[in-house]
């Protein structure tokens, strides 16, 4: 289920690094979905090298996925964080709220420079969901550091611009 019901998914996009995707689900046991904001899908099917291969027309992008130890995995049900990179050099990170969730959703997209890492924190809306639900987007700004805008969202700097650019009301 979408992380705000069904038919929905979730508008981030971060503007710096150009990635409007939103999570990869997982159509069969050999197939990944990519799917972005506008719920279009870009497919991948499993390769013998343990790594992905997109469909036609989308080779400008290498997915490559992870298990829990850090081993490279094209098996759906072991993989814990996926990672995509295009041509332009932009990286976006899917990861799962719950080992029990049924879709990746964006956790990091960055550029190959210096402070252009979006990170989006997501968390899980009760004990029992295996939904995602975004918590907070952090974007670079001169403002805050990324790693304190994480570990203490409420911390603020001299820069007017926010460091914690949405946050979900308590």
């Amino acid at each position: 289920m979408a992380i705000f019901g069904p038919q929905w998914t979730s508008g981030n996009t971060a503007e710096l690094s150009d990635s409007d995707w939103s999570f990869v689900r997982e159509p069969s046991s050999t197939s990944v979905a990519l799917v972005d904001v506008d719920a279009g899908e870009t497919g991948f099917t499993a390769a013998g090298t343990g790594g992905w291969k997109p469909e036609p027309g989308s080779e400008a992008l290498t997915l490559t996925s992870k298990d829990s130890s850090g081993a490279t995995t094209n098996d759906p049900t072991r993989v814990t964080a996926f990672t995509l990179q295009d041509d332009e050099g932009t990286t976006t990170t899917f990861a799962k709220v719950d080992t029990a969730a049924t879709r990746w959703q964006v956790s990091s997209t960055y550029l190959p420079t210096d402070a252009s890492t979006t990170k989006v924190v997501s968390e899980k809306p009760s004990s029992t969901s295996t939904l995602a639900r975004p918590k907070y987007v952090i974007a670079p700004t001169s403002a805050v550091s990324a790693p304190t805008c994480d570990t203490t969202p409420s911390t603020k700097g001299d820069d007017p611009r926010l460091a914690v650019l949405v946050r979900r009301r308590a």
